[in-house]
Order: structure tokens, then C-alpha cells, then sequence
């Protein structure tokens, strides 16, 4: 230690003589290292304090901004789906799969499928649709309404409410077999499409513009069944029959 090491040293004992001892000097010291303690914990929350206001402090310029003609934040939408109706399946809510008991001389040519279910007054009604050969040869595509009362099997003999429409066989490079509107108590524009393979979709033209991917029902041997719902009375403008995928060439337009 140095000369004036030894001087500072010497210095500093006189004066801690001078200083009568304080009798709660052990409590003092407690409370010093409590109150660091307690500056310590605060310090974080004082720091996410300032930074919640500089976050506002930015905010609120760009609010304001879009609230008086600013640019505003645009939320991506996920596309709606290409075909716009998807009827009920049975088999979903509980039913059996509907069957077609058909009529003497009838022969089923692809059992029905549940294409709307809706309430009547009191009344629960399903519309089926299905293809038949007739006793005289033709095939025909049918709808018809039956109360879910009455379960999911048809009776071809005792349908009611049923319409038919002929099958035309394709021919000349034309596919389309048939085209009947489904009656509806609350839907609108709501059609049936039979094509002949190798027609895989069928694309309709509304006649206030915009087209419909109809839905693929049921597939036959020679041909497949479409739905669409066009969500107007006016009847479908157009149509267009595609080919087989990757391409779906163009086959036929009516």
C-alpha cells in the first residue's frame, strides 16, 4: 500500500469513530435490500409499459389513416366452390340409402339418390332421383317426392308426385341424354343433366350470366347423372359437355 493509500485509509477510520453506531442498523440494512428488490421486479413491467405505448403511438397514425380515406386492409376470402348446390345424402343424417322397387315390366337402371330434402308446411318430403328401362324399352331419368314418413324405399307402382323424362340414345357425336327440371317448393332452377360417356362434366350457362359446374351424381354403365341449382326461374341459357380428364376437352355445346 502506498503513501497516500495509508493517508485515504487512515482518513476514512477517523471519521467511521466519529459515527455513533445506530441500534437498528441490521433493520435499515433489510429495508435497503428489499427496496432493490422491489425496483428490480418493477423494472420489467415498466418496460413493457413503454413499449405498449410506442406500439399506440404507431397504431394510432395508420387508424386513423384508413379511417379517412387511407388504404384499407383487404382479408383474403377462400374461394366458394366451383359447383354451387350440394343436396343432402341420406345415409348422412341417419336414413338408409333409398332403394326403387320398380313397377312390372320396369328395369332399375341406377338406384336414387337424395337430391333435396325440405319441409313443406308440416311435412318432410325428399325428392329421389333415378333412371329406369320402361316396359316398352325406353330409358327414362325420374324424380319424385316422397315424405320421409314413409321411409327411403319407392315404390315404383304407388309413386306419386313422380316425373319422367326420355333418354334420347347418343348419336351424330351427341351426348346429351336428357335434360328435366326438378320442381321445387323452395329451390330455383334446380335441373338433372344425363350424359353418355365419355362425358365426365357438364358446365351450364345461366341466362343471367355466369356458369355452374353441375355435380356428379351417379354413374351408369353408359352414362352419368348431373345436378345443378342455377338459383333463378329462368331456364339454363346453355350448356357444355366435357370430355375425359386431364383436358376435359369440349364435346358437346347446346
Amino acid at each position: 500500500m502506498d503513501e497516500l493509500e495509508q493517508r485515504l485509509s487512515s482518513v476514512l477510520t477517523e471519521m467511521a469513530e466519529g459515527v455513533p453506531p445506530s441500534p437498528n442498523a441490521w433493520v435499515e440494512h433489510q429495508r435497503r435490500l428489499a427496496r432493490k428488490s422491489r425496483r428490480a421486479r418493477r423494472r420489467p413491467a415498466i418496460l413493457a409499459a413503454a413499449a405498449a405505448v410506442a406500439v399506440t403511438l404507431v397504431l394510432v397514425p395508420f387508424l386513423v389513416a384508413n379511417g379517412h380515406g387511407g388504404p384499407e386492409l383487404t382479408v383474403a376470402q377462400p374461394s366458394p366452390p366451383a359447383t354451387s348446390f350440394t343436396p343432402n345424402a341420406p345415409q348422412r343424417d341417419g336414413r338408409s340409402a333409398p332403394t326403387y322397387q320398380p313397377s312390372p315390366g320396369e328395369v332399375v337402371l341406377t338406384q336414387p339418390f337424395s337430391l333435396l330434402d325440405e319441409r313443406v308446411g308440416n311435412v318432410e318430403l325428399v325428392t329421389y332421383v333415378y333412371t329406369v328401362q320402361g316396359s316398352d324399352g325406353h330409358r327414362m331419368v325420374c324424380s319424385v317426392q316422397q315424405p320421409t314418413s314413409l321411409g327411403t324405399v319407392i315404390n315404383g307402382s304407388a309413386a306419386q308426385m313422380r316425373t319422367c323424362a326420355t333418354m334420347k340414345p347418343p348419336s351424330n357425336g351427341r351426348y346429351l341424354m336428357a335434360q328435366m327440371p326438378v320442381q321445387s317448393a323452395h329451390y330455383q332452377g334446380v335441373y338433372v343433366y344425363v350424359a353418355a360417356r365419355p362425358i365426365e362434366r357438364t358446365i351450364v350457362r345461366r341466362a343471367e350470366g355466369g356458369l355452374v359446374t353441375a355435380s356428379t351424381r351417379m354413374s351408369g354403365d353408359q352414362f352419368t347423372v348431373f345436378s345443378v341449382q342455377l338459383d333463378s326461374p329462368a331456364a339454363p341459357a346453355a350448356y357444355s359437355l366435357l370430355g375425359a380428364a386431364p383436358a376435359y376437352p369440349r364435346m358437346e355445346d347446346g
